[in-house]
């Protein structure tokens, strides 16, 4: 496999594990697990492509050019839908800490100290 294939190959790798992470469903409870795995991807493919670039040719990575800008483009949206997801998260904390708040309320023990009451009227 030549320099401009191999690269290539990566960056094919890269943008279809990235597809991967917007295609997750954030309300899954396999999605913790899912997300580390394919970011672990992402970061072992991201080495190997490091590594690949440092003895690229310049012709083969003007080659790639496109694959580089898809891999941009999808890791924006990427980035911005765990973002969403992120302040869906903040805002539902958010609502439990003011319904504990005035569950608090509501629940408050008063206490009271001892002490007598003399009644004058007796």
């Amino acid at each position: 496999m030549n320099d401009n294939n191999a690269l290539l190959s990566q960056y094919e790798l890269l943008i279809e594990v990235t597809h991967q992470i917007l295609n997750l469903d954030f309300e899954q409870e396999s999605f913790i697990e899912c997300i580390d795995s394919l970011q672990m991807k992402q970061k072992q493919l991201r080495e190997q492509i490091d590594e690949m670039w440092k003895h690229a040719p310049s012709t083969v990575r003007e080659s790639v050019r496109p694959s580089i800008l898809e891999c941009i483009e999808l890791e924006q949206k990427a980035i911005e839908k765990l973002k969403q997801y992120q302040s869906f998260i903040d805002k539902a904390i958010q609502e439990m800490k003011g319904l504990e708040t005035a569950r608090n309320n509501y629940l408050k023990v008063y206490s009271q100290t001892g002490g007598y009451f003399l009644d004058q009227h007796q």
